[in-house]
């Protein structure tokens, strides 16, 4: 999620930076938007649970995307609840 939100912000500041760069003139490349308004619910707590009987390859992307203090993931087991967290550590990290 981390690598996520820093990608956005970068890509954010970019654009900002170039429309005021480029302002008014930039407005003459405006065009209508085409096609149907598109609409992604809400990311909830749910939305966070695992299958444990798919392997880690099939859940990978799920987990690398995980806010882990908002909405980790988990699975359930026996009754009890199991949080995972995933965390991508640098080759210095890894030392």
């Amino acid at each position: 999620m981390d690598e996520l939100r820093a990608k956005q912000s970068q890509a954010t500041v970019f654009l900002c930076k170039y429309f005021v760069r480029s302002y008014p003139k930039i407005l003459s490349k405006a065009r209508q938007q085409k096609g149907r308004t598109t609409w992604y619910k809400r990311r909830q707590k749910k939305d966070s649970q695992i299958n444990t009987s798919k392997s880690l390859k099939d859940i990978f992307t799920l987990m690398r995307v995980a806010d882990n203090y908002r909405y980790p993931i988990f699975f359930n087991r026996n009754k009890s609840r199991y949080m995972l967290q995933i965390n991508k550590i640098t080759t210095e990290d890894a030392k």
